[in-house]
Order: C-alpha cells, then structure tokens, then sequence
C-alpha cells in the first residue's frame, strides 16, 4: 500500500504543475486523501430480514416426538414505490459523472477521469 502511494507521489512530482496533466494529478490526489479520511470503521450487522418463529407441535403431520420452535428469516421485500425512488436516486447519482464527463469543460474531464483512475488505485 505504501509502495502505491510512493509510487502516485512520484509521478505526481515528475509531472510538471503547470501541465495539462494537472487537473488529473488533483483528481488522483483528491481521492485518494477522501479514501484515507474514510477508512471503514468496525462493521455494524444490517437486518435485511424479519425472523418468524415456528412452532412444530402446531403440525398433524409427520407425528411429533419433540415439538420445538424453529426462527425462520423472513425477507423484508421492497415495495414498488420504494424501487422506484431508489432507481431515481442512482440514476440521478451515476449521471453526474456523465453529465461532467460529457458537458464539462477539458479541466472537469481531466478531474474526472482522475478521480476515477484513483478510485481504481486506492
């Protein structure tokens, strides 16, 4: 990891500031501060299911010799509304690069693309 940064510092230093290259040596570097401001902390379990309690000495058949409860994970399904806002929220956060990338002047593409080329790299 630290060879990578080394390596990013290096080319970012033989690369003159005035350059061309410039908007894209500030998109690579943007990133890759933003990826080691946010490092993950310590995961946090997600309930994405309800459990649903089962009792087996309710059932005729088969016979029961040892009843017991049995949880089962019940999936929590997504109402179409709730699809529909989350589709509109992606496509409106995936075209902004788009938009930049198609509609932006030479300097916002460079940054672009060098955000990107660092995102790959972090």
């Amino acid at each position: 990891m630290k060879l990578t940064y080394l390596t990013i510092a290096l080319m970012c230093l033989m690369i003159r500031g005035e350059s061309k290259m410039s908007d894209f040596k500030t998109g690579i570097i943007s990133t890759m501060v933003l990826h080691r401001v946010n490092k993950p902390g310590p995961k946090i379990p997600e309930k994405y299911y309800n459990k649903i309690t089962i009792d087996t000495s309710l059932f005729d058949f088969p016979k029961q010799i040892n009843p017991k409860c049995i949880e089962i994970k019940s999936y929590i399904r997504m109402t179409f509304s709730e699809r529909l806002r989350t589709s509109l929220i992606i496509t409106v956060i995936i075209m902004i690069p788009v938009y930049l990338y198609r509609h932006g002047t030479e300097s916002d593409r460079d940054f672009m693309v060098g955000c990107l080329v660092g995102s790959l790299i972090k």
